[in-house]
């Protein structure tokens, strides 16, 4: 069990979905604390609810702490981290939005309605998000580059001299985009969710794997025309279409050029078994596929950083092994 539950989301962070309600973070935990229409960001994150989720978090209470697989696996379940004093000015050093539900793909394990048209009011964020202290910023979707509000948003938050970071598909882009990428972003967040074609288009319905993978060209070549310090990280949820393609995702990721490989999990799944119980049931599928994994880690590219929390969640690896020496936890992540 966890020797505390000191969350930085809770802390230090804020999402808020595409209806404007405001949360610590993307799982929508440990409460709501108010809708971004109605009230000021920092007004919002002085209300009472969000003080006490703070409290809770200090104080070793937080209940959805010993649930959460967002957390980095290793400060979980590591040494208390050094005591935070009660701030009276709530900290923002992250800002994730949920520009909209509305997308281009039907992933098998998301539950969202992609063909929904409820988007957040950027006139509202303008006017309510004290952007200036933001560090991080993070749009995400369904596709954000999708919404029709994103750019609007984007060339507000860029006037302020802010990078903007996206949660994407890759899937919609142009030379434009990319270029504006590589200037105005420390990173992008692609999501890739398999290592084969074949596999891309049972898991990623309506995904176009050359497509994608053009894409990411464009935007590697734009990185390299502007000499920018753009990071790529190619992320990976994990599903029982694609578990046993882990390994070759790590290798692809190496060979692309990428600089960090990210995986996640539902913990409920939409369509099968989540894949922790998956796990669970068949322990020789773990043990054989866990060793693929530091087989694949130990031959990745040495500039290729390998986030492998989630890893560590279902089993797969042992945060102490030798081959978790090249760990990152990608921020914003």
């Amino acid at each position: 069990m966890p020797s505390h539950t000191r969350c930085d989301y809770v802390l230090r962070s804020a999402f808020i979905d595409r209806d404007g309600e405001v949360y610590a973070c993307c799982h929508r935990a440990p409460v709501g604390y108010g809708n971004i229409a109605s009230a000021h960001l920092l007004d919002i994150l002085r209300r009472p609810a969000a003080c006490a989720a703070r409290d809770r978090s200090r104080e070793g209470s937080l209940e959805c702490f010993a649930s959460c697989n967002l957390l980095d696996y290793r400060v979980k379940h590591g040494p208390p981290p050094a005591a935070v004093d009660r701030d009276p000015q709530p900290a923002i050093r992250k800002l994730t939005l949920s520009l909209g539900w509305f997308c281009n793909v039907d992933c098998v394990m998301c539950p969202q309605d992609h063909k929904e048209r409820v988007f957040l009011d950027v006139d509202v964020l303008r006017r309510h998000v004290p952007w200036e202290i933001v560090e991080e910023i993070i749009f995400e979707g369904g596709e954000p580059l999708a919404a029709p509000q994103v750019h609007a948003l984007w060339d507000h938050v860029a006037s302020l001299g802010k990078p903007v970071n996206f949660c994407t598909n890759g899937l919609v882009a142009n030379p434009s985009i990319a270029d504006r990428i590589a200037r105005q972003c420390d990173y992008l967040y692609i999501s890739f969710n398999a290592a084969t074609a074949e596999t891309y288009e049972r898991v990623v319905r309506k995904g176009r794997w050359r497509l994608l993978l053009r894409n990411v060209e464009m935007v590697l070549n734009a990185r390299e025309r502007s000499g920018s310090g753009l990071k790529l990280i190619g992320h990976f949820t994990i599903v029982e279409e694609n578990l046993r393609e882990i390994p070759r995702f790590l290798e692809l990721m190496g060979s692309l050029g990428f600089d960090i490989a990210n995986f996640g999990y539902n913990r409920m799944a939409m369509m099968g078994r989540p894949i922790d119980a998956m796990l669970d049931s068949d322990p020789s599928l773990r043990s054989q596929l866990g060793r693929e994994i530091r087989d694949a880690i130990r031959r990745a590219s040495p500039s290729l950083a390998v986030d492998t929390s989630r890893l560590c969640y279902l089993g797969l690896l042992d945060p102490g092994e030798p081959c978790c020496g090249r760990i990152v936890e990608p921020s914003g992540m």
